[in-house]
């Protein structure tokens, strides 16, 4: 029988790195990945970073159709990437440091619904009690209005809430992100700003930023 073959679609703003990855895989992984041009109609889609945070990127529309994410690692610190784990149902990394000839392995175990991360970052997503989940839309306000920097006071002022309510607010994403200070959020965030405002685009709170 005829193995079926994965589908994939890169989605990456750097064009010289698309078109490396592109050509090394239809050179070498032709009899079991198959690339697409169209995303719609990939089962996994290889994501750069820049291209996530853009303005005209179709990030919402891909997160609709369930597709399962792979993100490059450029030059992520790891606990850049839990965050961005857990802002994001992503489904593995494609290290700086990956191999090519582990490229196949990694869409194999992605395909097939496991995760393809580091243990160490498996690890520490464990402890924190992670687990691939995402922030409620009211803690991604929260850390957008500490990334502006506001006061407690002040985001409950805009948010409607009490400062106590805020300050839950805070100490739920510090124990997602495995932190025990405010500064911590603000450091763990401050890169994935644009995405954040683009989510909250997408959970109607547009009207509070």
């Amino acid at each position: 029988m005829v193995e079926k073959k994965i589908s994939v679609s890169l989605l990456l703003e750097n064009r010289f790195f698309k078109e490396l990855l592109e050509n090394y895989m239809k050179e070498n992984l032709s009899h079991t990945v198959e690339v697409l041009d169209n995303w719609e109609d990939a089962e996994i889609i290889i994501l750069g970073y820049n291209y996530i945070a853009s303005p005209g990127s179709e990030i919402f529309n891909i997160l609709d159709k369930n597709k399962k994410l792979l993100i490059i690692d450029y030059d992520f610190e790891e606990e850049e990437l839990i965050v961005l784990i857990n802002l994001l149902p992503i489904k593995g990394v494609i290290y700086k440091d990956t191999p090519l000839n582990q490229l196949e392995k990694c869409l194999k175990v992605v395909s097939n619904g496991e995760i393809w991360i580091k243990r160490t970052t498996f690890e520490k997503l464990i402890k924190s009690n992670l687990a691939i989940s995402s922030l409620t839309p009211k803690e991604m306000l929260v850390v957008y209005y500490l990334l502006e920097g506001l006061t407690n006071k002040e985001i409950g002022r805009k948010m409607g809430i009490t400062e106590q309510t805020v300050k839950h607010h805070i100490n739920s994403i510090l124990k997602k992100i495995n932190k025990r200070h405010r500064i911590d959020i603000v450091l763990n965030f401050y890169r994935f700003k644009k995405l954040l405002k683009l989510m909250l685009q997408k959970e109607s709170l547009l009207a509070h930023v």
